[in-house]
């Protein structure tokens, strides 16, 4: 493979309950801890938790072992949360192994430490909450660059109240 550009939009947010609602797509996904508000449908967004692909997002999510390991991670009353973005299979390795290499979220702790692929740089548009917009991982590199400088990294600071996707 060579270096590669891939342009990446992200859906979301969907709440663990119901999840049924949650596409039946393949792609990235992303699970993150959240506090839900009834009162005006949002979430705050509090840490990005795992990242996974699929070839079906919505059977991967229902998944009871992967789903009950997530929820080790919450703290009392917050809930799990969840994005997605359809990428081509060609690529949707690629691109997860990308965003944990510089994300390197608690629940992927076991995936690898190093990038297998040529330069990639991933660019992530819509609901990027915890996301860095612009990432750049290079083959054999213990972690990614993003294409701001280091001081400038997005940090996991939480996202206040984002509206939650209540269908397809």
């Amino acid at each position: 493979m060579a270096e590669q550009t891939i342009i990446v939009h992200i859906n979301g947010y969907w709440r663990d309950q119901p999840k049924s609602n949650l596409p039946g797509q393949a792609g990235v996904f992303f699970v993150y801890e959240a506090d839900y508000h009834e009162e005006d449908q949002t979430v705050d967004l509090l840490k990005l938790l795992y990242i996974g692909e699929a070839d079906n997002i919505n059977s991967c999510i229902h998944n009871a072992e992967v789903h009950s390991s997530w929820m080790n991670y919450l703290m009392p009353g917050h809930e799990l949360c969840y994005a997605y973005a359809s990428i081509d299979s060609y690529y949707r390795t690629r691109t997860k192994a990308a965003y944990i290499i510089t994300h390197k979220p608690p629940g992927n702790k076991n995936s690898q430490v190093e990038f297998h692929y040529d330069t990639t740089t991933l660019i992530s548009t819509g609901k990027t909450a915890l996301i860095n917009t612009v990432v750049t991982a290079r083959k054999n590199r213990p972690y990614a660059q993003d294409s701001e400088r280091p001081s400038h990294r997005k940090e996991m600071i939480p996202v206040r109240a984002v509206q939650v996707c209540s269908s397809k």
